[in-house]
């Protein structure tokens, strides 16, 4: 039985590995649409600031801080198929047979 789990693990690897590479490369393409706009929000947000239009901050802010927030959730999920990957190298690895 554990042979046939080592052997499912190659592909859930592979899997893994495709998917990081995947999501990162949107990522770093995202970075090149979303900087300049967060850089425009938090112009806008500072501008609005500055005139006392208090309602339209609010919304602003609310935008940036999605923005850092899926950045956020990115690093996060990257870094947990990272983790989900060296988990299954080990077992992978393993020589403990029952």
């Amino acid at each position: 039985m554990r042979i046939f789990a080592k052997i499912m693990a190659i592909p859930a690897i592979a899997g893994l590995k495709t998917a990081g590479i995947i999501i990162e490369i949107l990522a770093k393409a995202s970075c090149i649409l979303a900087g300049p706009f967060l850089v425009f929000v938090i112009g806008c947000s500072v501008y609005c600031a500055v005139t006392g239009s208090f309602r339209n901050l609010v919304i602003l802010l609310v935008v940036a801080c999605a923005c850092i927030g899926l950045y956020l959730l990115i690093g996060v999920l990257l870094g947990a198929i990272d983790i989900a990957g060296a988990k299954l190298k080990r077992f992978l690895h393993s020589q403990k047979t029952h």
